[in-house]
């Protein structure tokens, strides 16, 4: 039995190996990362994503980064997303933050070519966990619709504070 791969669906793997290399050969000291790949017909406005991250040192700085691969064709130049941290004690963070995707006129952030951008959007740099355990990120998208379309991938990424590298990855 001989499995054939599309030639279109054949590029977009090889496009999604050279970049995962590159993320993981250029970004040295990072401590954590997950993703989620969302479904095809779109990101449903109920759907939460859960990631967790042990902390083990609480005197250690953190850059926080949210990942996301969207199309080409994602309808708009920014995305909200709803934040929850859930610390070890119990302690829950809440936030509401808006990113952009897109120029003011019209080009897209991030990486990539055909039909798919990836980019690491900053959440918080210099972040403290003030608690050692498992901390709970939990994300939604905070669009106004039922079903968010063009987002192919979410996820977050935790790597250790660098003095003088002003938030660069």
């Amino acid at each position: 039995m001989q499995i054939r791969i599309p030639r279109h669906n054949f590029y977009l793997l090889l496009f999604d190996l050279f970049f995962s290399l590159l993320f993981v050969s250029c970004n040295s000291g990072i401590e954590y990362s997950a993703d989620t790949v969302l479904p095809a017909e779109g990101w449903n406005k109920d759907s939460v994503l859960v990631y967790n991250y042990t902390n083990t040192d609480t005197s250690a700085r953190h850059d926080l980064y949210f990942y996301i691969r969207h199309t080409t064709q994602y309808p708009h130049a920014n995305i909200y997303l709803f934040v929850e941290i859930l610390a070890p004690a119990g302690n829950k963070i809440t936030d509401t933050v808006n990113f952009m995707l897109a120029s003011p006129q019209g080009e897209w952030y991030g990486r990539g070519f055909t039909t798919s951008r990836q980019l690491l959007l900053p959440y918080h740099s210099d972040f403290q966990f003030l608690q050692l355990g498992n901390y709970t990120f939990r994300i939604r998208h905070g669009m106004r619709y039922d079903l968010l379309e063009g987002v192919e991938d979410m996820g977050l990424q935790v790597y250790e504070h660098l003095e003088g590298k002003n938030g660069k990855k």
